[in-house]
């Protein structure tokens, strides 16, 4: 079919789009232009046009999944390509929509992507919202569904009741058979669980394909799966209607460009993908999760944890405190292997904190200046109680204020394990040799932030890595929410780790003593400061010194 050239267009022309509708057949609605913006934002000219027919009035306007549906304008004895749906207007006529033009689509030249679309006299245009396929997941998984999402120029509708894509073959769908209108889903993750964006076919020449008449993410050259979708209705909405839809089992190509206008692909090509499996243990059950997901950088940090919450939560089947152990094994193109433990705890909602800790390390590997990382595979196991398994760091004290470098300082540290009886544990902390004068002593948990004034904020290694092998290799050696971190800042704000000690609960809180260590040789006056007041016998531990003696209260406030 031809493309209907862009300085033919006049007000008041009148064609017909194609979309699907319910039950999978592919539906016309009536098109007249009202104008072309050359103007409105997007750095190439828009179409306004209005729609209407039964369709249209039985969904309340132009619904979201509609975006890519193919306009046609009559020139000649036929029909020729105008573009794509690509805008409407949330808070204005929803009847309105603004067609993204063909030549566009094709154009891969477009550089950059509009913050805003506008049109005078109606209002601002957005990208036409894209419905989120969740199959085999649960409306939970939504919440993390939308911070994937963040920044992207197209908004997810990932509700609970856009949410009921079904990982079953879609009847009469054949995932052979690609036409302009039909419902098409792009899978950022398949297998056991699944997750795709709806939107509708707008061209095939040969293998080669266009789509949705915006970006998706504008991410440029990816590859994520192509999959067919069957829609099962569309639900009429004041604030946007929407269609919901069935996913095909099969993946038929992949989607190669996120341009500014259009997404292009092509079918009979497999996708890239990182292959991820998660196990999860919790009250005697074990369930593995086989799933692909999108590779790339961007996205499969998020993706594994919307993947390990659906996990968690299948086989904990409900929502409350616990603690759990995640193990990863990230295998690199290259064949090199990381592997990473880390522990989290929570009192309200473990499956939610133990999926957003599953994304730390391949974050890190993500966003990484150093390498392209290049991930293939991740087993991530993930081992569960329902007990919160912390303990606070609630006091300290010195066993002497005389410390000298090259020694020992002698700590006793207060621990409050959650809902049980407190308990004091010793820990005998090396003193380098060059560390003397006013010096700051940390100790906190492992995953808790620096909370000092001239230290550096955030937990983790002190030294920074140079390059992706150090990198690598501290990921490895990471410090352990279940370790007690002892740590030095002196005046100037140079951090040192002294010693780490794993310990049988997650440590949370911190404390910080300030000392004065003498040269060796030299013997310090220097008193330290207690963060946290006595360690009194209440605590169950033994330690029954007289309060008032500042070798066991660490000189009080």
């Amino acid at each position: 079919m031809p493309d209907f050239p862009l300085d033919e267009v006049i007000t008041g022309l009148q064609g017909h789009g194609l979309t699907e509708g319910p039950g999978g057949s592919i539906e016309s609605f009536t098109v007249e232009v009202i104008s072309v913006q050359h103007d409105a934002g997007p750095g190439f000219p828009l179409v306004l046009v209005r729609t209407s027919g039964e369709l249209i009035e039985a969904s309340g306007g132009v619904a979201a999944g509609m975006s890519g549906s193919p306009v046609y304008l009559p020139r000649g004895n036929g029909d020729a390509l105008l573009g794509a749906i690509g805008y409407v207007f949330p808070e204005a006529d929803h009847d309105l929509a603004l067609v993204t033009p063909i030549a566009a689509m094709r154009d891969r030249r477009v550089a950059s992507i509009a913050e805003e679309v506008h049109v005078a006299g109606i209002g601002s245009a957005s990208p036409a919202s894209t419905p989120v396929l969740m199959a085999g997941t649960t409306p939970r998984a939504a919440a993390l569904v939308t911070e994937l999402f963040a920044g992207a120029p197209t908004t997810p509708i990932a509700s609970p009741h856009a949410a009921q894509g079904s990982a079953a073959a879609a009847e009469g769908n054949d995932p052979s058979e690609l036409e302009p209108g039909a419902a098409i889903a792009v899978e950022l993750m398949s297998g056991d669980l699944r997750l795709a964006v709806l939107g509708t076919l707008t061209a095939v020449e040969g293998r080669s394909l266009l789509a949705l008449g915006h970006p998706l993410f504008g991410a440029g050259s990816i590859s994520y799966g192509l999959a067919t979708a069957k829609v099962t209705a569309i639900v009429p909405s004041s604030v946007v209607p929407f269609k919901l839809a069935n996913l095909s089992s099969t993946t038929v190509g992949a989607i190669t460009h996120d341009a500014p206008a259009a997404l292009a692909g092509a079918s009979g090509v497999d996708p890239s993908v990182v292959d991820l499996q998660v196990s999860v243990t919790a009250g005697g059950r074990e369930e593995r999760f086989q799933v692909a997901v999108a590779a790339d950088e961007r996205l499969y940090p998020q993706l594994t944890a919307i993947a390990t919450l659906e996990a968690v939560d299948r086989v904990m089947r409900a929502t409350g405190p616990g603690r759990a152990e995640l193990a990863w094994e990230v295998t690199l193109r290259d064949g090199d292997r990381v592997n990473v433990v880390e522990q989290v705890t929570s009192t309200s909602d473990i499956a939610l904190d133990a999926a957003r800790l599953a994304a730390g390390p391949l974050a890190i590997l993500a966003t990484n200046r150093f390498a392209e990382p290049e991930v293939t595979h991740v087993s991530l196991s993930v081992n569960l109680s329902r007990d919160p398994g912390s303990a606070e760091v609630a006091q300290l004290v010195l066993e002497t204020q005389e410390l000298v470098a090259g020694g020992h300082a002698i700590v006793h540290v207060r621990l409050q394990p959650y809902r049980q009886e407190a308990v004091v544990r010793t820990f005998s902390v090396p003193l380098p040799s060059d560390l003397t004068g006013e010096v700051t002593l940390l100790v906190r948990g492992g995953d808790v932030p620096r909370e000092i004034e001239g230290a550096p904020e955030e937990g983790g290694e002190v030294d920074e890595p140079g390059t992706f092998a150090e990198l690598l290799d501290a990921l490895r050696g990471q410090v352990q929410g279940s370790e007690i971190v002892f740590e030095s800042v002196d005046e100037h704000g140079d951090v040192r780790r002294l010693s780490r000690t794993p310990l049988p609960w997650v440590v949370i809180g911190s404390r910080d003593l300030h000392v004065t260590i003498a040269p060796q040789g030299e013997a310090s006056d220097g008193a330290g400061e207690e963060a946290g007041g006595d360690v009194s016998d209440e605590a169950g531990d033994g330690m029954n010194g007289d309060p008032d003696d500042p070798a066991e209260d660490g000189a009080g406030e």
